[in-house]
């Protein structure tokens, strides 16, 4: 099966900077849920499961850049770094910053590339301390508010001298399957109040772009590019799109606020509750609960009041229900097991650090009734 994803692109060669290029590239729900731009947290390990297609758009847009030898470059939205690589491919004796609000992404990207420096710093905030050749960034500008993202645009390429270059790319694909049905199911959940205001604003049109960059750069070019990934199954699509720790950390942050008295974090020990074993046991918990609406939210068609969306894409994928529902009841049979794998860790870590049966028991209990 292939997946495709939409990128729309733009150029300005600037009168106070020299180029401009718009494009984007692959997102998921784990951006939707925290946003560079808003300093949450993502999972680097997650997003380069596909570091291939996540890249290929950030090497299209590099390509449309024409300065020959850019002294000073900053990777806005930096991500692990993979941008920042072929910048640092094709710009070898530049110097290259990266910055990230993500302390997760800025430390694998300050793993991979030692040698260039990063920094974890919202773009709302950034200042360049010094003057910049190109700024380029690989799908971020989607994140931020979109009353906000031409002034920030405009602010920067402000900051250039004549001659410089501004690209940036971002998503175009809010009305691909996958995206749609993120959002019907965050709309039609138990937990749509919470999820209101976690969608992110529409890209601004080709013409909206343009009159806003125009006056600031002597050429503008706009382009959009589709991208059609060769996926193996209906499951490599969910791990392209997931991110099921972020969502989990704002349903639990949640939790805290409306049960502070019950708060999990408050009756399970401190070095307890950040082990591996206890997240496992939360993930296969709700991963549980949503296959087993989705085939009980099944008949004869498909249905949008699915909420973990595996069956959806599985049938969409193959138009055959039968399949689907057995391909998620073997999946929940393996989140069964996992889940006592880690139910069995967990108690052996707990007796090894001196606590009770109790102080883990309650919590196990709960999630596996």
């Amino acid at each position: 099966m292939a997946c495709r994803i939409k990128h729309l692109a733009a150029g300005a060669r600037g009168l106070l900077s020299s180029k401009s290029l718009l494009s984007p590239r692959p997102y998921s729900l784990q951006k939707m849920a925290h946003s560079t731009s808003a300093g949450g947290d993502w999972s680097a390990s997650q997003y380069l499961k596909f570091e291939d297609e996540r890249t290929r758009p950030a090497r299209d847009l590099l390509s449309r850049v024409a300065l020959q030898n850019p002294k000073n470059i900053v990777d806005l939205g930096c991500g692990p770094g993979n941008s920042t690589a072929i910048l640092q491919e094709r710009y070898p004796a530049a110097q290259i910053v990266g910055i990230d609000s993500s302390p997760n992404m800025i430390k694998k990207a300050r793993s991979t590339l030692p040698e260039r420096q990063f920094t974890v710093q919202g773009l709302q905030s950034y200042s360049p301390s010094e003057t910049v050749d190109l700024f380029y960034s690989n799908a971020l500008f989607q994140w931020i508010k979109g009353d906000e993202r031409f002034e920030i645009m405009k602010r920067l390429i402000r900051s250039q001298e004549s001659g410089g270059t501004f690209a940036f790319q971002v998503p175009y694909n809010l009305s691909e399957p996958s995206h749609v049905l993120m959002r019907e199911t965050a709309n039609k959940g138990p937990w749509a109040s919470a999820l209101s205001d976690v969608d992110r604003d529409e890209i601004q049109s080709p013409q909206e772009i343009y009159d806003n960059l125009k006056p600031l750069c002597s050429d503008v070019q706009i382009f959009k590019t589709d991208y059609f990934h060769p996926l193996a199954d209906h499951q490599a699509v969910i791990e392209w799109v997931k991110d099921q720790e972020a969502y989990l950390a704002v349903y639990l942050e949640s939790l805290e606020k409306a049960y502070p008295k019950f708060s999990m974090n408050r009756r399970i020990p401190k070095d307890l509750k950040e082990l591996q074993s206890m997240k496992v046991i939360w993930n296969q918990t709700v991963l549980i609960i949503f296959l087993v609406n989705d085939i009980a939210s099944f008949r004869k068609e498909l249905r949008s009041d699915c909420l973990h969306n595996f069956i959806p894409v599985a049938y969409s994928a193959s138009r055959n229900l039968q399949s689907a529902i057995h391909d998620a009841v073997d999946l929940i049979q393996k989140s069964v097991k996992t889940f006592d794998r880690a139910a069995e860790d967990l108690q052996a870590n707990a007796k090894a650090r001196g606590y009770t049966e109790d102080d883990v028991g309650w919590f196990i209990q709960l999630c596996r009734y």
